[in-house]
């Protein structure tokens, strides 16, 4: 099954869905957001952290007024 939201796949060992930001400032690597059971709470958790980024990255849920999250927070 392929994910239809932006900065979501799914993890094939565990069958989980993982939330991650491709182009972090700074890096090479992917942040890495966390895994969830569903891909609607991973595309969610992709869209707080870019509203707190001010990323103008399309986002799952444009109209959603759920509040940024600071990725520091979860890491």
């Amino acid at each position: 099954m392929s994910p239809r939201f932006v900065g979501v796949c799914r993890d094939p060992a565990s069958g989980l869905w993982i939330a991650s930001i491709s182009r972090w400032p700074g890096s090479r690597r992917p942040l890495m957001l966390g895994a969830f059971e569903r891909s609607v709470d991973a595309a969610q958790r992709y869209d707080r952290v870019a509203r707190f980024l001010g990323r103008t990255a399309e986002l799952n849920f444009p109209g959603d007024q759920s509040p940024a999250l600071d990725p520091q927070l979860i890491l």
